[in-house]
């Protein structure tokens, strides 16, 4: 049996099949390559977890400073990439390759720009793309489930509060909590609501 070493940044499979390659061997593949939008903020821990995972992570923020921070901690297999996702003519310069997956944290409080952020990402995605909603987004009797924006490929997270269920207190979820719920929604392939969904009366993003 061949003896297994350690790879960073590619994927290690087991390939028994016949006339492919002899049972048992060790093909070595490139890594998982997942775009995540928000990755310094909201999302910053679920970067690091598919790092964890051996994925190579291309991470978008708008802030130069807090990418350099997180390629400082995080190495070699994060790609920064500073943009403006609401920039049609930025995306297309700074993301030319395609992606497996990806994770979107987008939250400008005007629907046509997140939709279209969405649309511009999620077409150098070839697998899937979760998208975060924020708590605007949540449906009532004047918004319906059906404003969620449809796509092929595309599920959601809602974000709600989190409700202590002793005390009755209110929280937002936090950074730790909404990625790993994001993640949990890209291994599932399926829309799911964190926490008690909430619509907020004030204007602009909210969480």
């Amino acid at each position: 049996m061949p003896t297994s070493t350690s790879c960073e940044g590619i994927s290690r499979r087991r390939c028994p099949v016949e006339g492919s390659e002899p049972a048992g061997r060790i093909l070595l593949l490139p890594a998982r390559r997942v775009l995540i939008v928000g990755a310094t903020g909201v999302l910053r821990p679920a970067a690091l977890s598919c790092l964890a995972r051996g994925w190579a992570v291309t991470a978008v923020a708008r802030t130069p400073a807090g990418l350099a921070l997180l390629v400082a901690e995080a190495g070699p297999r994060i790609t920064p990439v500073p943009l403006d996702v609401y920039d049609e003519h930025a995306v297309g310069a700074a993301l030319r390759e395609a992606f497996d997956d990806a994770l979107l944290y987008l939250a400008a409080g005007d629907d046509d720009a997140e939709n279209s952020a969405a649309d511009r990402l999620q077409s150098r995605v070839r697998g899937t793309t979760v998208r975060i909603l924020t708590s605007r987004w949540t449906p009532s009797a004047e918004l319906p489930a059906g404003r969620w924006p449809a796509a092929r490929r595309r599920v959601h997270l809602l974000l709600g509060e989190h409700r202590d269920q002793t005390t009755g207190d209110a929280r937002w979820h936090t950074p730790p909590e909404v990625s790993a719920a994001a993640i949990s929604v890209l291994d599932s392939g399926s829309d799911s609501i964190l926490g008690t969904p909430i619509r907020s009366a004030g204007k602009g993003p909210v969480r």
